[in-house]
């Protein structure tokens, strides 16, 4: 009994880390494109096991994806397409960071409603033989946002913050962000300088030849 207990909390604590993982990945995504990162929860409702509430569409942009304005229109600019696609980097950047932080998880938290939404944002600005291609390009593009390592940093650390403290506002998201980059690289430039102060007190010995000269 005794062990089935501890099997039960076990699998409850991987599966907590594995919802922190991927609402990290969101935040950070949002946070490194600039999307306004609002609350975020880990806490289970009916819907879902966790969600990070942003501010990303203004109703100009509304406008454009819920009316479906196609690729062609002359409201879809280039530069709006490109925020539309950093909006589907953010939606996949949470299964990435579960993928990176939580290996050989088979339930991957929230990827069907992820690529749901990453989908139907697609749908509305590219034709449908453009799709696949797009969507990986995509992927590619969240995998290797994650996978930075002050981004990997970042993420692990706000994972853990939310691993004491399940729901969060915007302002104390962006205080645990600020704090990890700022470790992050202190710790990096410290030792970058150290590794130069190493290079420049070794000594190299004097390679030339000697030429010997012959009265």
């Amino acid at each position: 009994m005794k062990h089935v207990k501890k099997q039960a909390v076990k699998r409850r604590n991987h599966r907590l880390w594995r919802t922190v993982c991927h609402e990290a990945g969101h935040a950070v995504a949002d946070f490194v494109f600039g999307f306004r990162v609002g609350r975020v929860s880990v806490v289970p409702d009916n819907v879902s096991l966790g969600r990070v509430h942003t501010r990303k569409k203004t109703l100009k942009q509304r406008e454009f994806i819920e009316y479906g304005v196609g690729v062609f229109s002359d409201r879809t600019t280039t530069r709006k397409i490109a925020r539309w696609h950093d909006e589907v980097v953010s939606l996949l950047a949470g299964r990435e960071a579960v993928r990176l932080l939580a290996p050989g998880s088979k339930f991957r938290i929230g990827t069907e409603g992820d690529l749901h939404q990453a989908h139907d944002i697609l749908m509305r600005l590219h034709p449908e033989n453009e799709l696949p291609l797009v969507l990986k390009w995509l992927e590619m593009r969240a995998r290797n946002l994650v996978s930075r390592p002050e981004h990997r940093a970042t993420i692990r650390a706000l994972a853990g913050a939310f691993m004491k403290k399940p729901e969060m506002t915007g302002a104390e998201v962006l205080t645990v962000l600020g704090d990890a980059r700022q470790k992050y690289f202190s710790r990096n430039c410290k030792a970058f300088k150290s590794l130069l102060a190493s290079a420049a007190n070794t000594s190299v010995p004097d390679t030339k030849a000697t030429k010997s000269v012959t009265l």
